[in-house]
């Protein structure tokens, strides 16, 4: 049956890698026997075109959603799942964990074979992408919804104008063009989505550019500059007060790189249903003021107004991963107390780092650590650079709150000499230990 089919797909190698997916979750021969009597075998598109409607309604929208990048395009996963979730494509049942459905989506995609995972440039293992004939057939799909402008600046020098749907929802531009993008955005003010791609290195963003989107674009969900390719310009960004106009975003994404600063007004309060940033590398001041959000990669603690550690206090909300750096620079005890990190219990994995354990610190890191007792359900604990012989009574003692669901505890260079902290009671649950350049007399017990 098998070599039926086969003859059937003809040369066609990405229709036998999806048709052979497909194959290999049947166990029945008569099933194997069915599809080997389909006559659209010998047409690569309508075998694609079936496999795809094999696929439920709410995963069907969630793959449609890469019409929306130009060919080619790798995607690091996360991203991908904020974009499905922003816009509402993940349906949950009951108590179900949105970003769990959301996975599962993925996982069911990839397991057809309908992405494929990609290494970035910079050796990274969480990037896809969908193989061209696939993204024909969404681009025969979706419409009028989704629309690319793909072409340099020297395309519309020469008189190239894209001819925009009035009622499209997802927009995409590959490049960054202050004038451009001004210009197709009028009169567009039912669109969803704004993904502008890639900035050039010596090109800053404007702030006029993003005040011109929040007042023409009241309806957007999601809004994401340098998605691709990190902001290295302008050194210091402020959001426009009229942020505040987007009462509907639920994912902002403004990627730029470390040596970028980006400050969010008293506006950013009103963003009621915002619950995903993704900032790259850049420093955020007065973060705290987004109480709704659910998702931040990284928080780095400064000694400055609007960075302190302080300002996590009030985003209760954060879920899956966290990595708090730079912890050198918390002031006070207090301030890592008002962190509330413990009742924090969306989230999953938890990273503590400070920069240099060999350097004396304004409040010494038991203190901080013993503040920064991670929430119950935590599944996985990174702590680098603690320079300190005592050690948090979370992590010692299991009547003393802490994490004691534990799986994943890595520990990387703990300076102090003498006893290794002993977590055997306070971890029951934990599976994997990493240890590296500790200096201990012992082994953890």
């Amino acid at each position: 049956v098998g070599r039926d089919i086969v003859k059937k797909l003809g040369r066609s190698p990405i229709a036998a890698v999806i048709v052979a997916a497909r194959l290999g979750a049947k166990r029945d021969i008569k099933d194997w026997e069915n599809i080997a009597e389909l006559d659209m075998l010998s047409d690569n598109r309508a075998t694609l075109w079936w496999s795809y409607k094999q696929f439920t309604p709410d995963i069907r929208r969630c793959f449609e959603y890469y019409n929306i990048f130009s060919k080619g395009i790798a995607l690091e996963k996360g991203d991908v799942l904020r974009l499905w979730t922003a816009q509402g494509f993940v349906k949950t049942n009951g108590n179900e964990d949105m970003e769990a459905v959301a996975e599962s989506y993925f996982q069911e995609l990839l397991s057809f074979s309908f992405l494929k995972h990609e290494e970035d440039h910079w050796g990274g293992d969480d990037f896809y992408r969908i193989h061209d004939m696939l993204h024909c057939l969404v681009d025969h799909i979706t419409g009028s919804d989704y629309f690319r402008i793909e072409y340099a600046r020297k395309d519309k020098e020469e008189g190239h104008k894209p001819d925009v749907p009035p009622d499209v929802r997802h927009l995409f531009f590959q490049n960054y063009d202050a004038e451009w993008i001004n210009h197709v955005i009028r009169g567009k003010d039912n669109l969803r989505a704004l993904i502008i791609y890639s900035v050039k290195k010596d090109t800053p963003v404007e702030e006029k550019v993003i005040e011109s989107i929040c007042k023409m674009l009241p309806k957007l969900r999601v809004l994401a500059v340098a998605f691709g390719v990190q902001i290295s310009k302008p050194e210091m960004f402020s959001f426009p007060e009229s942020i505040s106009r987007l009462k509907r975003l639920c994912y902002l994404a403004f990627k730029a790189d470390y040596s970028s600063e980006v400050i969010c007004p008293s506006a950013f309060a009103e963003l009621w249903h915002i619950r995903m940033l993704s900032f790259g590398h850049a420093l955020v001041c007065n973060i705290g003021r987004l109480t709704s959000l659910q998702e931040m990669a990284e928080f780095r603690v400064m000694d400055k107004a609007g960075y302190e550690l302080h300002q996590l206090g009030g985003l209760d909300k954060l879920r899956g991963t966290l990595a708090i750096v730079c912890l050198d620079n918390v002031n006070s005890q207090d301030e890592a107390v008002k962190a509330n990190l413990s009742v924090k219990k969306g989230l999953r994995k938890l990273t503590l780092k400070w920069q240099f354990y060999e350097l004396s610190q304004v409040v010494q890191p038991d203190h901080v650590l013993e503040s920064l007792c991670p929430p119950m359900k935590l599944q996985e604990l990174e702590i680098y650079n603690y320079n300190a012989s005592a050690y948090p009574s979370w992590m010692e003692n299991r009547e003393k709150g802490g994490p004691k669901d534990l799986k994943h505890l890595m520990l990387r260079r703990f300076g102090q000499q003498g006893p290794p902290p002993q977590f055997v009671e306070a971890f029951p649950r934990l599976r994997v230990l990493h240890l590296r350049r500790c200096s201990w007399d012992a082994l953890p017990g």
